[in-house]
């Protein structure tokens, strides 16, 4: 209903230059991936409706696992984390309806929670999980050719909410070949609470080769 109102009256009012360099990203709750899974025809409706309004989808918000807003979120929003198999199979499932609308190949991620809220979730059932879901992009790119990599979003007074330290996690825990399914997703707003030096950031990011 919202891409059929009010989001096809803000492309209606894009200048055609602008509406067509704009990337879009999508949210689906745990419910609406488990819906459309089990309803194709209706996906296929909700793609459709996409394509005509020409938008450019490169990449899904899967972090909030549903029920994000309601009147108290907080360390709710981060669960399940990645401890748990429903958060593997709530990306999963994301991952596969990302790659059905994506309009491109490449450069296409689902941004995620920094593994948890407390700092236990930093744990090794945690770096199993993942790479669970980094073998079901792998398998994904190999059979639609659409390359989906798993962004880690810092935040603050979470288990990660320093970008480098993330960063190192990761380089740390994943191989060259899976960091090509994983990696971060660099929030500018929650990085400028923390106070982090951007450009540390991202040459820290170059260094590890996390992308």
């Amino acid at each position: 209903d919202s891409l059929d109102s009010s989001m096809r009256k803000v492309v209606a009012n894009l200048p055609d230059n602008v509406a067509a360099n704009i990337s879009y990203g999508l949210y689906f709750s745990d419910l609406a991936s488990c819906q459309f899974v089990d309803s194709p025809q209706s996906f296929d409706d909700y793609a459709a409706l996409l394509t005509e309004l020409n938008l450019k989808v490169t990449t899904a918000n899967a972090f909030p696992f549903g029920n994000f807003r309601a009147a108290e979120v907080k360390e709710k929003a981060f669960l399940p984390d990645w401890r748990e198999q429903s958060r593997v199979d709530y990306t999963c499932r994301v991952a596969d309806l990302l790659a059905h609308v994506a309009t491109s190949d490449n450069g296409l991620s689902i941004s995620t929670c920094p593994f948890g809220y407390d700092s236990a979730a930093a744990c090794e059932q945690s770096i199993v999980n993942v790479r669970l879901v980094v073998a079901h992009l792998q398998q994904l790119h190999q059979r639609t050719c659409k390359h989906i990599r798993l962004a880690f979003e810092a935040e603050p007074c979470a288990c990660f909410s320093d970008s480098v330290v993330l960063i190192d996690y990761l380089a740390t825990n994943f191989s060259d070949d899976a960091r090509k399914y994983v990696g971060i997703c660099f929030d500018l707003c929650h990085s400028a609470v923390t106070d982090e030096d951007y450009q540390k950031v991202i040459a820290q990011a170059e260094q590890q080769n996390v992308a």
